[in-house]
């Protein structure tokens, strides 16, 4: 499970913070650019040391590509 905020919009990339597990002690943070559907990890967090949570993020905003993205929610998977 992992939680996300947006944090800045400048109208070419979104920057979000993601918290695995909701541990707001150890966020990561993630530059996305919605048109060429561009990731840049700007800051990966200890918990995630194999991108595990950071791939479910960019595909949960992936999915939403083409409508609003969203200012913030949560990703869980079994």
């Amino acid at each position: 499970m992992l939680e996300f905020e947006l944090l800045s919009n400048d109208g070419d990339a979104l920057i979000y913070e993601y918290y695995p597990e909701g541990d707001r002690g150890d966020p990561g943070r993630v530059r996305y650019e919605p048109k060429g559907q561009e990731f840049e990890i700007e800051l990966l967090p200890k918990a995630d040391e194999f991108r595990h949570y950071f791939f479910h993020l960019a595909s949960r905003l992936r999915e939403s590509a083409g409508e609003d993205l969203p200012a913030d929610g949560m990703c869980a998977w079994y």
